[in-house]
């Protein structure tokens, strides 16, 4: 890589750490529970910049699928399969017609439902 590439990438990845530090979003695809907003503040290309918040109808659906999870259902312990076969589905109350298991897999294992997110990670 020639020197000027790597000063690019320097700067950019310094650009990107201060955005995160002040709590901006520096792009990608957000998770199925966080949504992306625009805040008044203006980047130097004329863009707004965005945070991250909940959206609280999908956070409720995350939060019966780890109570499932946790807690079960009639005091029977639940898996991902279990959670995604159509009664538990209509318990969640999800918009779209089908969650399938590996989603559900997804929501329990990712950290970001656990409340961590972390830079340049999936």
């Amino acid at each position: 890589m020639n020197t000027r590439a790597k000063k690019n990438s320097k700067h950019t990845l310094r650009a990107m750490k201060e955005n995160t530090r002040q709590g901006y979003f520096n792009g990608s695809r957000p998770t199925f529970v966080i949504k992306t907003v625009e805040v008044e503040t203006i980047t130097i290309k004329g863009k707004k910049k965005k945070r991250l918040a909940i959206d609280e109808q999908e956070a409720t659906i995350v939060r019966k699928i780890f109570d499932l999870y946790l807690n079960g259902h009639l005091g029977q312990s639940m898996g991902a399969k279990q959670i995604a076969v159509p009664p538990e589905r209509a318990r969640l109350n999800i918009a779209r017609q089908a969650i399938c298991t590996y989603e559900i897999h997804e929501i329990l294992s990712n950290s970001t439902y656990h409340g961590e997110f972390h830079l340049h990670k999936r």
